[in-house]
């Protein structure tokens, strides 16, 4: 399909005679002529000046991949609410282009939304996706900027594709689990709340890495025996600046001349190094929803006990990951055949590290169930016992005022009662 709208791009003018290459060229036309929405730069520095080079945004995202890639894509009925595997004609979820998996998809879709905000797949046969770099896809909207109407692919980039590949909207899965307030259909990198942050940690993890190429301390009053007009002051300062200054000189042995004397006016590492930097990465952990005793570092590890992490992973999955399998699962809905009365659902019965949570859900299952069985024996109406424990209401009971069947020996027979035990 690249191939070919390619050369009808190029060509401008296809044959009269194929339906088909008028329909591409009319869009081509519209696309072409259309506002977008494009990423921009940020997506190539978040990657190399984030991911690539900064350990706490590096651990975000990995954190946040490694849980999120466990999901199993399952159907569930949606009357009776059974589960069962994906028949072959949704098996492109499971291998979504040829050797691919469904923890490779979900993981490219998690590093796609963090760094870009966005994540898009391209139908490139009727049972194969193919990943688009979303820094260089644009959206392609109608002239009121209301609906989308297609996508732009500059395949290789905007430097090499100006004009891009036109492709329908049908044909590609987009998906922004959190949308740019600043745009119709565009999301947003949680990365760029936080660049401020990233910056600063990047540049204080160079600064203390000088310590092990230098030797020196960096807080000095250098004085003279001479005094300098304004000129030559600036002169000598610039000098000064330029051998000894910025985190690149960070502790290097300092050598002057002309009877200068330098005075260390502060510790080597001060400014509350440590606590500075454990709060910027704090705050990087807050914005990728990563608690900061999942993620290990200073601010997590003062607090680290079993109970705390497990507490705190639970969190991250109901927050975080929960929040991106149900955005997942839409977007591909709309573009796998998902049988009539199914629903596409994220199984996450085997995922170690959310087994507490469903011994969790087990036992407040069993102990709702009890309190059922007490509350209708006790000569609640059914009805009432279910909606008040359900709702945690006790204003919603009802009590039952005539007496007890003596033949009944306090068994629970209500078949709504019964129903709800068995769920």
């Amino acid at each position: 399909m690249f191939d070919r709208t390619r050369s009808l791009w190029a060509a401008g003018n296809p044959s009269v005679e194929a339906a088909e290459s008028r329909q591409l060229v009319q869009l081509i036309e519209t696309l072409s002529s259309g506002p977008v929405e494009s990423l921009g730069s940020d997506f190539q520095s978040f990657v190399r000046r984030g991911y690539l080079n900064n350990g706490i945004v590096y651990g975000c995202i990995t954190s946040r991949l490694v849980l999120f890639a466990q999901g199993v894509f399952k159907l569930e009925n949606r009357r009776d609410k059974t589960v069962r595997d994906l028949p072959p004609r949704l098996q492109i979820l499971n291998e979504p282009w040829p050797g691919g998996s469904t923890a490779e998809m979900l993981a490219r879709i998690e590093q796609d939304t963090s760094l870009a905000g966005n994540w898009y797949l391209y139908q490139a046969e009727p049972d194969q996706w193919q990943r688009l770099r979303p820094d260089w896809v644009d959206i392609v909207l109608d002239p009121g900027g209301r609906e989308r109407v297609g996508y732009l692919y500059h395949r290789g980039g905007r430097s090499q594709d100006i004009a891009g590949l036109p492709l329908t909207v049908d044909e590609v899965i987009h998906g922004s689990p959190y949308p740019d307030p600043m745009a119709a259909f565009r999301g947003t990198s949680w990365i760029m709340s936080v660049t401020g942050e990233v910056e600063s940690d990047t540049a204080m993890t160079r600064h203390k890495g000088q310590f092990f190429n230098n030797a020196a301390t960096p807080n000095m009053l250098v004085t003279l025996q001479r005094t300098l007009d304004k000129p030559q002051r600036k002169v000598w300062r610039d000098k000064l600046e330029a051998a000894f200054g910025g985190t690149g000189n960070a502790w290097k042995t300092m050598i002057l001349e002309e009877g200068a004397d330098a005075k260390i006016i502060g510790q080597a590492v001060d400014l509350g190094f440590t606590a500075t930097q454990a709060g910027g990465e704090n705050r990087i952990a807050v914005a990728a929803g990563v608690p900061s005793v999942v993620l290990g570092i200073k601010e997590g590890a003062e607090q680290a006990t079993y109970n705390n992490y497990q507490s705190a992973l639970s969190h991250m999955a109901n927050f975080t990951t929960q929040h991106m399998w149900n955005d997942t699962v839409n977007v591909l809905t709309n573009g796998a055949p998902v049988p009539a009365g199914q629903k596409l659902i994220i199984d996450t019965t085997d995922i170690p590290a959310l087994q507490q949570d469903g011994q969790d859900a087990a036992t407040i299952t069993e102990t709702q169930a009890r309190t059922i069985r007490d509350l209708t024996d006790g000569g609640y109406t059914p009805e009432s016992v279910i909606d008040a424990v359900t709702s945690n209401d006790l204003t919603l009971l009802d009590h039952v005022a005539e007496e007890a069947d003596p033949t009944s020996n306090g068994e629970v027979g209500d078949p709504e009662v019964l129903a709800f035990l068995s769920e």
